[in-house]
């Protein structure tokens, strides 16, 4: 088979994140509960002198102050959709409160048979884009990368049915192993044994 040229280094595509395991996680979510509650107490520490809390408070004006200059006209438009959707979610939800209406639990949707081919089809189209902008040695290490997942299952599916079939001690009997418990307990519930002890002696 022929080899495959090294890959090349992309400029200016950022680096993937990182995945973090759950120890990492939690221990970076306990360390932001740390930062958190130091600025609590900072900020509570100001408050007990007046004149350092009004200074603390002025000095956040002007920052404030100074990000909503520097924004740019999208941005102003996005802050604003955002500001009405709040303000009209809570005066919903508060108009609900005074009719004593409860808000109901979010439930799963249930997608339709022509929903669902639907999304298939959304699915599809998107894939037939992101493949028709693969180059070629893209498309050639994921057929490899397939072939070799492939060939692998083949010989674990070989090896397993292999051990499936095993002959006991007598060679005259073999066991089969494939079947599952319940299986078995059925075909044991289906043998008709004598129900008198006397039919059974006999037997």
């Amino acid at each position: 088979m022929k080899e495959l040229r090294p890959r090349k280094p992309k400029e200016g595509i950022p680096k993937p994140k990182e995945s973090l395991t759950t120890a990492e996680r939690a221990q970076r979510y306990k360390l932001q509960n740390v930062v958190h509650k130091s600025e609590r107490r900072y900020r509570d520490c100001l408050r007990q002198d007046a004149a350092k809390w009004e200074d603390y408070l002025k000095s956040e004006r002007e920052r404030k102050r100074n990000e909503r200059i520097n924004r740019t006209e999208e941005q102003k438009q996005i802050d604003g959709g955002r500001a009405k959707n709040r303000l009209r979610q809570r005066e919903y939800k508060k108009r609900q409160e005074e009719k004593g209406i409860k808000p109901k639990p979010k439930e799963n949707k249930v997608l339709t048979r022509s929903q669902k081919e639907e999304q298939r089809g959304y699915w599809r189209e998107r894939q037939k884009i992101c493949r028709s902008k693969k180059s070629s040695q893209k498309k050639r290490r994921i057929k490899e990368r397939d072939r070799n997942y492939r060939r692998n299952v083949r010989t674990k599916d070989s090896s397993t049915q292999a051990n499936e079939f095993h002959e006991s001690d007598d060679k005259s009997t073999t066991t089969l192993s494939c079947y599952s418990k319940e299986a078995v307990r059925k075909s044991a519930s289906r043998c008709h044994l004598p129900s008198h002890a006397e039919k059974f002696a006999e037997t």
